[in-house]
């Protein structure tokens, strides 16, 4: 892979890992305000519905879930910048053979070529 590609592809994974740092940030904040609003209660002389009480807790497995998807994905995106630094970004994991510029301008933090990620999936 040329050079132009792979600072191309580090770009691209650097604004990508800015946008999920963001993004982590806002939902840790939400997380933080609505545990706070919890905590606080409610100031209402009613108690608070079974239904709220489940949809609150919902909503607090469902931003976890998200803030571990989004931090795996920061993780990817390390990983790939790491291996720019150790010039071995760009190759297969499997197969070891170089990973297209089209796939990386897709998914920069892409680990296998396209046939062995194929093969994966049908497993």
């Amino acid at each position: 892979m040329e050079a132009k590609q792979i600072e191309v592809c580090k770009k691209k994974l650097l604004e990508l890992r800015s946008e999920h740092i963001k993004e982590m940030q806002i939902m840790e904040q939400d997380n933080l305000r609505n545990s706070m609003q919890s905590v606080s209660g409610n100031l209402s002389a009613y108690s608070q519905h079974m239904a709220e009480t489940a949809a609150d807790s919902f909503e607090r497995e469902k931003n976890i879930g998200l803030l571990s998807t989004v931090n795996s994905m920061i993780k990817e995106i390390n990983d790939a910048l790491c291996k720019i630094n150790n010039n071995s970004y760009g190759i297969c994991e499997i197969c070891n053979q170089e990973i297209s510029f089209i796939r990386l301008e897709a998914i920069p933090y892409a680990r296998h070529c396209i046939n062995c990620k194929r093969n994966m999936e049908k497993k």
